[in-house]
């Protein structure tokens, strides 16, 4: 399972974290997606909530944005790093200091990762 990827957040994410069953996987990455000078990532829509054919509309135009945009270094101490947490309570510690150095995060990683490590004890 995965807690989020390069492509969360509309390819913001610098991590990509998962469960490979006895730790928890943190990949961060080595480089960002700048976004060329005039665009900008269209509003995210819910194939739940605006159907398929919004949903592939959006997809597409944001794939777009995205093969348009520049790949460059993010410069940070952890890139290309790769860690492992024994528990969620301990990835959540991890990831909240790779987002206090600089790196984006989504925030729903954090919160299940939080949720888990609550309903472990």
């Amino acid at each position: 399972m995965s807690y989020c990827r390069w492509s969360s957040d509309q390819h913001k994410s610098d991590v990509y974290v998962y469960d490979s069953g006895p730790f928890i996987v943190t990949h961060v990455a080595c480089n960002k997606r700048v976004l060329a000078e005039g665009d900008e990532r269209p509003e995210e829509v819910s194939i739940l909530d605006a159907g398929p054919e919004a949903y592939l509309a959006y997809t597409r135009e944001l794939e777009a944005v995205m093969s348009r945009a520049e790949l460059v270094p993010i410069g940070l101490p952890y890139d290309g790093e790769s860690f492992t947490d024994p528990t969620p309570a301990e990835a959540v510690v991890r990831l909240k200091e790779l987002r206090s150095l600089g790196y984006y995060v989504p925030q729903f990683a954090i919160d299940t990762l939080l949720e888990e490590a609550s309903s472990h004890g």
